[in-house]
């Protein structure tokens, strides 16, 4: 299932402009923080649970095979996950906010997105999703990102449809028939200057 990617990076382009006041994030070590839901289903702690399960019913033969793949399926579904950002990396993001929902929308290639708000700290913007070769959302979404100071920024994206087909119909514990609600939420925390063993 296609989902959108927060991170300190993208809180910083997003509110990249050439404006005075403007936030942005510090160089250092960030811990970013998300949480999907569908219809009030985590479904991260959903998939985590599935994995494990699975693992558990496995011969020790079988689970020493399959460990590597579900270790990074658990890595994908991590709810807390940390990133350095660099000083490079703020330099180098471009005077529009445009550029940040443009990679919004390489993640999600079904969906087009509309800029509504663009302030020093806060982005707004609402958007489209159809179906790609007949699998994913099919509605309308809406979210807003905010640089609370440089040390910390929030973000939300929420959306109202309907799932098609593929990989989303087979997500466990959540019933996707029908109309669906989905939202992310996710939140970032710089740790300090160094980032210690965690690469750029």
């Amino acid at each position: 299932m296609k989902t959108v990617r927060w991170s300190t990076a993208a809180a910083a382009l997003a509110l990249a402009q050439p404006a005075l006041g403007i936030t942005l994030p510090e160089p250092g070590l960030w811990e970013n923080r998300s949480k999907i839901l569908i219809n009030g289903q985590d479904v991260m702690a959903a998939t985590r649970k599935s994995i494990q399960q699975q693992m558990q019913q496995m011969g020790p033969q079988e689970r020493a095979q399959a460990k590597p793949y579900m270790d990074k399926a658990l890595a994908a579904m991590a709810q807390v996950r940390q990133e350095c950002l660099t000083a490079k990396e703020i330099a180098r993001y471009g005077s529009s906010p445009r550029a940040w929902l443009d990679d919004l929308q390489r993640d999600s290639p079904g969906c087009q997105y509309t800029l509504v708000e663009n302030s020093a700290t806060t982005l707004r913007y609402t958007g489209r999703c159809k179906p790609v070769d007949g699998e994913g959302f099919d509605g309308t979404v809406q979210g807003e990102m905010t640089m609370t100071s440089p040390r910390a920024w929030r973000a939300t994206h929420s959306g109202q449809g309907r799932y098609l087909a593929g990989d989303a119909a087979n997500l466990p514990g959540v019933d996707l028939r029908g109309s669906v609600r989905m939202e992310m939420q996710a939140s970032g925390r710089w740790l300090g200057a160094q980032c210690g063993t965690v690469r750029p």
